[in-house]
């Protein structure tokens, strides 16, 4: 969920650019605690990310972006667990909850989506990301810490945040498994400035991947 933006900003000196869904991606961890004695570390990831962004190279903090994450393609298998058959089964009664109303809500709230709002030059090639993100129907500020590099006609942005559940209603508990309050969130985005023919797909994805999916 990147984004860069600095209203009121010019226009002159922006290119649009595509965010690929197939080069992008964004990750989560989060802590549980199973029957108040065992301690573990959830990682997920979101594989649908698309969207835009309005890129000025001479000046990045005039650039801009709408990102847009499909909350169903969540995934919180582990490819390096031990025992990759248990971890199958519960990653998948874990992602089906996970989809459900008790979190994310998919059928109802099917993107998660980020739009910035401004953009503060750090040092180099870093900035600070301030933005609006909306997860099912709370939308609420943060910051990112970002980066971006250009190189062979891609633009790849990374960044990474630390935010509350309980201020996007992700509250759901009990005493077997107590989840954190906090999670990280980290995001790599890759675009090009030269779209091919997009069908109308929400998250941007070329005909042939989103006739597949």
């Amino acid at each position: 969920m990147i984004a860069l933006q600095d209203p009121p900003s010019s226009t002159a000196g922006r290119s649009s650019w595509r965010i690929d869904p197939a080069a992008s991606r964004v990750e989560f961890s989060i802590g549980k605690r199973v029957m108040l004695v065992k301690k573990l570390t959830v990682n997920g990831r979101f594989s649908n990310v698309g969207g835009s962004v309005e890129f000025d190279p001479s000046n990045p903090a005039n650039s801009r972006a709408l990102v847009k994450v499909e909350a169903a393609s969540l995934d919180t298998s582990d490819p390096l667990a031990p025992v990759p058959a248990l971890d199958a089964t519960q990653s998948h009664m874990r992602d089906a909850h996970l989809r459900q109303a008790d979190f994310f809500d998919v059928a109802n709230h099917p993107y998660l989506i980020f739009e910035s709002t401004a953009v503060e030059a750090r040092h180099g090639a870093s900035y600070r990301i301030h933005g609006l993100l909306t997860v099912k129907d709370v939308t609420r500020p943060i910051v990112l810490d970002g980066a971006y590099a250009l190189q062979d006609g891609v633009l790849a942005v990374t960044a990474r945040a630390r935010l509350n559940r309980h201020d996007f209603g992700l509250s759901w508990s009990n005493l077997a498994l107590r989840i954190a309050d906090e999670f990280e969130i980290r995001i790599a985005l890759r675009a090009t400035p030269e779209a091919p023919q997009y069908t109308g797909d929400p998250i941007g994805r070329p005909a042939t991947a989103a006739q597949t999916s």
